[in-house]
């Protein structure tokens, strides 16, 4: 509300699109029926807030010369692990036949796509 007032209207459009994107995790759940991890939703949560909010809006990229770093290596952590779990959950239903080890280099190579992107 403090945007309104001060008509801020940046500080409050990324306000709303924070708010938006916290929803994410239970959008997915519901609409493919894929059960995330509590502490993985916790985590895209957080990190949506860390970025857009922090970063964005309370100026953390200026403030601090590593947040940029950071957001960047904790992105890279779960972009992997995201692969990971999406081969997994594949693997477990059937759709997806291959040895752990395949599954492990998957999921690394999801992360490398990561990096060659950004």
């Amino acid at each position: 509300m403090g945007s309104i007032y001060e008509l801020n209207w940046i500080s409050l459009f990324i306000s709303v699109l924070t708010l938006s994107l916290s929803f994410v995790p239970d959008i997915v759940r519901r609409r493919y029926q894929i059960v995330l991890p509590r502490f993985l939703q916790v985590f895209v949560i957080i990190f949506i807030f860390s970025g857009l909010f922090l970063g964005e809006a309370r100026n953390f990229y200026s403030k601090f010369w590593w947040w940029d770093s950071l957001l960047h290596l904790l992105s890279g952590i779960a972009l992997g692990f995201a692969g990971f779990l999406i081969i997994y959950i594949l693997y477990k239903t059937g759709k997806f036949t291959a040895r752990p080890a395949l599954l492990a280099g998957l999921a690394f190579c999801f992360r490398g796509l990561y990096r060659t992107v950004n």
